[in-house]
């Protein structure tokens, strides 16, 4: 391997060095940001596992070379640690395994506001933010790291929500990490539904539509944390919910909302986590969910009632768009849901919500949302020949008699004839 060269320590001093003398002044953050992004230029990735990092560093030491010495000898000793078959970059070393030290000599909140210029440069490199939350999964004081500049600095959710948005491996690991045991991943976890706005459900539900393996990820979270973060004054509850006027179907998180069904749809693991998080609930949880999703109903906080219907049908259209994908890739018609898990309690709790029931416990009609979500796949068939609506059809007129499906499921489901066309455009891959 060759040697990293010995400037990295001397970069090392004179952060922190400067950061120690200096006083606040204009140039005090250009400096340190100039300083980051010399390093991220001098980064170079040669044959094999060797890292080279050259460092051009002209300005002089003034103080404070005893009181780091010992960081700066650490940092030189942590240098050339693999994380797999990649080499931690000395940048990289630098930024997550001293810096809270250094900002423990720092006067003021000078250390949370350098981690905050810090971070933006490492997210601005997709490959250099991989390789830290690789490094993550088996370091995990990394993840206390990054909530405690996330906390001091949160400017930076819009930085994840771009590397959310443009980087399908973002969004797969970070999803990882989120869902391994140890206390630091569930402070991530929780972190995130603290966090999550609109601009980062947005940035969310693209990478998923992007990445089968964050959709699972973010199911098998769902299934975990679905039932308490769906409560209200929940911030994922307010941005699920939050979906504008009903005169505008692009006002607020309508299309996030559609492009998490689709996702979730897009594989039959992910699909049938989908369907366990419902059986997490409780009944009065399953039926505002449900509601809201296929009735297009929203109680508001005066206690009246807004419909967004056309939400209702876009949220059907989602869903068999999935479906669609998954049972192309997969053989179809539809793909076969595990949902081996699922209990016989769990179907007897769900199926007042499926169907009606006369006083001998005998089904005598569908629930209002199974029959609006009928209405809205006979609608995308017959009047947009909408592939998806078209295969789940085809196998629910397989499971029942003619009769059944032409004249009961038929009659109590009609074609809409003002029901909205399709977008599929939305769930377009990159």
């Amino acid at each position: 391997m060759n040697k990293v060269t010995t400037s990295v320590v001397s970069c090392s001093i004179f952060i922190a060095s400067s950061m120690v003398t200096m006083q606040a002044h204009a140039g005090f953050f250009d400096r340190i940001t100039d300083t980051i992004g010399s390093i991220f230029d001098g980064v170079k990735d040669t044959v094999g596992n060797v890292v080279d990092v050259v460092v051009d560093i002209s300005d002089s030491i003034e103080d404070g070379i005893d009181t780091i010495g010992d960081i700066s000898d650490d940092i030189a000793g942590k240098i050339g640690k693999t994380i797999g078959d990649l080499v931690l970059t000395p940048a990289l070393e630098l930024t997550i395994d001293q810096y809270l030290k250094f900002s423990k000599i720092l006067p003021g909140d000078f250390g949370d506001q350098a981690l905050g210029v810090i971070f933006v440069e490492v997210l601005k490199s997709d490959g250099i933010t991989n390789q830290l939350l690789r490094f993550a999964k088996t370091n995990p004081a990394i993840i206390t790291l990054l909530i405690h500049t996330i906390n001091e600095n949160p400017e930076l959710l819009d930085s994840i929500a771009e590397n959310l948005e443009r980087d399908n491996t973002f969004g797969e690991l970070f999803t990882e990490l989120a869902l391994m045991d140890g206390k630091e991943y569930q402070d991530l976890a929780q972190f995130f539904f603290d966090k999550i706005n609109a601009t980062l459900y947005r940035a969310l539900t693209i990478n998923m539509v992007n990445s089968k393996l964050t959709s699972l990820n973010v199911a098998k979270l769902m299934e975990k944390h679905g039932a308490d973060e769906l409560q209200a004054g929940r911030p994922f509850n307010d941005v699920f919910f939050d979906i504008g006027s009903p005169a505008d179907n692009e006002d607020g998180n309508e299309l996030s909302n559609e492009r998490l069904f689709f996702a979730l749809m897009q594989t039959p693991e992910s699909a049938a986590l989908f369907v366990r998080t419902l059986f997490t609930m409780d009944i009065q949880q399953q039926q505002k969910l449900l509601e809201f999703s296929f009735n297009g109903t929203e109680v508001l906080a005066d206690g009246s009632i807004a419909t967004h219907k056309d939400a209702a049908f876009f949220n059907a259209y989602a869903i068999t768009s999935g479906i669609a994908l998954s049972a192309s890739e997969n053989n179809g018609p539809v793909p076969a849901f595990d949902l081996t898990t699922i209990t016989l309690d769990d179907l007897k709790k769900a199926a007042p919500f499926l169907f009606k029931f006369d006083r001998n416990d005998n089904i005598i009609a569908f629930a209002s949302y199974t029959r609006n979500f009928l209405i809205a796949l006979f609608s995308a068939d017959e009047r947009f020949s909408d592939e998806g609506a078209g295969l789940v059809l085809d196998t629910v007129e397989g499971m029942v008699s003619s009769f059944v499906f032409n004249v009961v499921i038929k009659g109590i489901a009609p074609v809409d004839d003002n029901a909205p066309a399709p977008h599929p455009e939305l769930f377009d891959k990159r």
